[in-house]
């Protein structure tokens, strides 16, 4: 019996994007890439957790190196995940802990344009303006994130942000 529990628990979160995906329309979402999971330690609660880690893939500050992207886990039965983004023309990693995913997996922008701020599309990179950099879309619209004073003085209104970088400096926008 309890080999059978422990079956049904491994399954729920498979189980769990497929229905969100399909009960609002969505035929193909990408789902967790397991090439992409690591271990990483969570400051915010202070223990080592599954995390996902995007090295190598995208230029985000265009000085034509590839960056990283991580989205730290927090443990939870039903985890989420915060924004760490290191660039490589900086020495440290940003760190993002006001904005929590639970789906960091990456989609397309043709997907964000079909579905626009479905749930299920959470993190897209894509170059958004055209200037040849590419750049992050986040949708971290739930109950665990919250749009920061200093962003809202920025002009960030929503929690569907587009974040840019130019010349290491960040830019935002709503989407």
């Amino acid at each position: 019996m309890k080999s059978i529990a422990i079956a049904v628990i491994l399954c729920l979160p498979s189980y769990g994007l497929f229905a969100q995906a399909h009960s609002k329309g969505i035929e193909q979402l990408t789902g967790p890439l397991p090439e992409c999971m690591v271990t990483l330690y969570n400051p915010q609660t202070k223990t080592m957790n599954s995390s996902y880690q995007y090295a190598d893939r995208w230029d985000l500050d265009g000085d034509g190196l590839k960056d990283t992207v991580w989205f730290v886990g927090n443990g939870g039965a039903h985890a989420y995940y915060y924004l760490r983004v290191k660039l490589s023309s900086k020495r440290k990693a940003i760190e993002f802990p006001f904005l929590q995913l639970d789906m960091p997996y990456p989609n397309t922008k043709e997907q964000l344009v079909q579905y626009k701020h479905h749930p299920g599309i959470q993190f897209v990179v894509h170059d958004f303006d055209g200037d040849g950099v590419s750049d992050i879309y986040l949708n971290a619209d739930n109950t665990f994130s919250a749009i920061p004073t200093t962003w809202k003085r920025r002009g960030v209104h929503s929690l569907y942000v587009i974040m840019t970088y130019r010349k290491g400096a960040l830019m935002l926008r709503d989407y």
